[in-house]
Parts: C-alpha cells; sequence; structure tokens
C-alpha cells in the first residue's frame, strides 16, 4: 500500500510542480509539504537556469496553505527568502503571513476520510510522530469542522544580482498559532503571471489568487508530507 500511495503522491506532487513553469517568465517552482514537520525540510535551494538575467530584478511569490486548530485563527509563519551572498533587506527578505492577509475557509469534514482512502488509516501515534502535535491537533481540529484551513500569495521583488549567485534560498523559519500544511514558491522574471500576482488592498495585505483545492490541496501536502517521512524511515532501516 506505501508503494501505491508514494506513487499517487509522487505524480500529484509532479503535476503542482511543473504546472507554473508554463507561464512565461517563470523560471523554477518547488513545493515544501509541511515544511516544519518532524524530518521534513524547512529550507529549499532553487537553482535558476540559463534564461536567469541577473541584472534584472527577480519576482519570488510564495502561495501558503495553512491550518489553525480553532475557529479564529491567530499567529503567524515566517519565510525568508534571498539569493545566496547577496545582501538583501528585511522587507525584500521576508514574508510574514498572518490569519487578517489569508482567506480562511471551514472543511467539509471529510479530510480525515479521503486521507485514509488515498493513504490507508493510521495510527494518531504514527501521524504525531510524522506531522508532530501541534500539526496533528490542528489537522484533527480542522476535520472536525472547530479548526480553519487558511491560503494566501504573497510576492517579494529581488533587485538585480551585484555580487551573489543564481541559487535562491527560502526557508520556513518558524510558525506560531497557524501552522504551514505547505508553500509553493514560484520564481520568475518579467510580468508576473496573474494566477502568481496577489491581491494588494490599500492596508498592503496580501489575499488569494488561486482557491484551495485548485491549487494546493491541503489532502495532498498532507499525504506528500506523509509518503515523504516514510521514504525517509525506510532508507534509514526505520
Amino acid at each position: 500500500m506505501l508503494c501505491n500511495a508514494a506513487a499517487r503522491g509522487a505524480v500529484l506532487a509532479a503535476a503542482l510542480a511543473i504546472a507554473p513553469l508554463a507561464h512565461a517568465g517563470v523560471l523554477a517552482t518547488e513545493l515544501l509539504p509541511m515544511p516544519l514537520a518532524p524530518e521534513m525540510k524547512s529550507s529549499t535551494q532553487l537553482y535558476l537556469p540559463e534564461a536567469f538575467d541577473p541584472k534584472q530584478p527577480t519576482w519570488v511569490s510564495y502561495t501558503l496553505i495553512a491550518v489553525s486548530p480553532t475557529a479564529e485563527p491567530e499567529g503567524q509563519v515566517v519565510v525568508t527568502g534571498m539569493f545566496e551572498r547577496e545582501p538583501t533587506a528585511p522587507t525584500a527578505g521576508t514574508v510574514l503571513f498572518e490569519p487578517r492577509d489569508l482567506r480562511v475557509t471551514k472543511s467539509a469534514g471529510t479530510i480525515q476520510q479521503q486521507f485514509e482512502q488515498n493513504f490507508g488509516k493510521r495510527s494518531e501515534s504514527e501521524l504525531r510522530s510524522i506531522w508532530g502535535d501541534t500539526m496533528y491537533d490542528a489537522y484533527v481540529a480542522v476535520n472536525a469542522g472547530t479548526g480553519r484551513m487558511l491560503d494566501g500569495t504573497a510576492v517579494r521583488e529581488l533587485p538585480p544580482l551585484s555580487q551573489g549567485d543564481p541559487i535562491l534560498l527560502v526557508s520556513v523559519e518558524n510558525a506560531k498559532g497557524i501552522q504551514p500544511a505547505g508553500l509553493l514558491i514560484t520564481v520568475g522574471q518579467g510580468e508576473i503571471p496573474a494566477a502568481h500576482r496577489p491581491n494588494v488592498e490599500s492596508t498592503g495585505a496580501f489575499q488569494l489568487g488561486l482557491g484551495i483545492g485548485k491549487m494546493l490541496p491541503i489532502l495532498l501536502l498532507i499525504g506528500v508530507g506523509y509518503i515523504a517521512y516514510r521514504v525517509i524511515q525506510s532508507r534509514r532501516g526505520g
């Protein structure tokens, strides 16, 4: 069953990662599933292709899917992104996701059922070890209808390179309250495609460009996180 689930997860993850590259101006993209869960990657390096022009500014689009254990989400998720060896101002290299800036939705109560159909029934102790207590509690709350799902897109512009390398370093630094279920990173130059452009209001807040379930289903993110963890454990002989 694990092999079948891994195959489904790999296909879905690949589809999410490849789709943004179809847009003109997009240079690279990567998905970080459950970045703060135990043994999962909280940071990544995106190596930009030859089409990258170091003399031009670069935009980075961050689409976050998060979960909250409460009906009134609180807290924040902090993300940083900058070129390797390149001095970067905090305003250009840091994104602060807060519930007031994100779309908040209520689950229909089918997440657990769908997860078990795709990845099998797992014990509470196993899922807590994979996701961590905070994420697991939020998952249970969302499934019960007392928690909430959140999603949104933010964009930061990095200036032309002065001394750095064409390698973008992105990290989910920390979270308080709301928990990141996944982060989609898209890097490009020139005009930002509509799919990666935030809806910036007069308050400076950013809101969602694409709906949950259209681009980053929370089920997929949780499933990919689960499969990645199991692969790590199998390679370690666990």
